[in-house]
């Protein structure tokens, strides 16, 4: 059962706001949000750090682009910039304007041809835009004559610039292991790498609405990462974030948990999923906030 109490509702909402105010004045100006606080903390730095290249990997159906759309819907929300080579053509308008990304402060490329790709973001780079998106790694091995060192120009190109680059990619490994030409541009870009990986299903009135995904950092040059963040992805509308606020509540001691019983500022709530509702159902317009 949802609380409304209205007191205890404030309360919420106070603390929510005091978290959030916290998270936006330790994030350095080099740093772009996810959109997701849980994801922002795992990454050590508060985010996806500018003059660098992100790697976004993990399953099919993780929610790789789905990630991508929250990092640009936190770009546009600013009224930021955000170039997309959409190379995998999996970036659909309908889905992010429904996940809230201002899709005209966004513009789409749709080449294969990678001195395309290196001249175009080096344009970004002049024009100070804030965010490249590379979707997907995966493609770029299919190339004929691909040029894998101009792929590696990436990481000079943007070197102490405004831009960040997030490059994504799908897990296709042979049965000989991980394509040369793959782990060739690895070595190359030496990205900061996060991994999401398919969790058990979201259940509500007995129906799949969507998947919790585990995000793993594997590889961050800037400091270890400190957890593992739970992200829980609805389909047609993309992450929870008010269940990623929820998260690091969690993390930071401010709910506390007793078995299947949690408890925030000394009310309990059966269950996390009571708690997440009435996040999400009394406070829908901070959680998208």
């Amino acid at each position: 059962m949802v609380r409304e109490d209205p007191g205890k509702v404030l309360a919420i909402l106070a603390e929510l706001e005091r978290l959030e105010d916290e998270r936006q004045t330790e994030v350095p100006q080099g740093v772009i949000s996810t959109g997701l606080p849980s994801l922002d903390a795992a990454l050590v730095v508060k985010g996806i750090p500018r003059g660098h290249i992100t790697h976004c990997c993990g399953d099919n159906y993780a929610g790789k682009t789905v990630a991508l759309c929250h990092v640009a819907e936190s770009v546009t929300s600013t009224n930021g910039s955000v170039v997309v080579a959409d190379l995998d053509r999996s970036f659909h308008f309908k889905y992010m304007k429904d996940i809230g990304v201002d899709i005209n402060n966004i513009e789409f490329i749709r080449t294969r041809e990678i001195q395309t790709i290196t001249r175009t973001l080096e344009i970004c780079v002049e024009h100070g835009v804030d965010l490249f998106i590379l979707d997907s790694l995966a493609a770029l091995p299919a190339i004929p004559s691909l040029d894998t060192r101009e792929v590696g120009r990436i990481q000079d190109i943007i070197h102490g610039s405004r831009t960040a680059v997030i490059i994504s990619n799908q897990n296709r490994v042979g049965k000989h292991g991980m394509c040369p030409c793959y782990a060739e541009i690895m070595d190359m870009i030496s990205p900061i790498t996060f991994y999401l990986k398919t969790h058990h299903h979201v259940v509500s009135d007995g129906q799949i609405v969507g998947h919790y995904v585990n995000a793993h950092v594997v590889k961050n040059r800037f400091s270890p990462a400190t957890f593992i963040p739970r992200l829980r992805l609805i389909y047609g509308s993309g992450f929870d974030k008010a269940d990623s606020l929820l998260e690091l509540m969690i993390l930071d001691g401010r709910v506390q948990r007793a078995g299947s019983w949690y408890y925030y500022d000394g009310e309990p709530y059966q269950g996390r999923e009571e708690l997440r509702r009435c996040l999400e159902n009394e406070l829908r317009p901070f959680a998208r906030a």
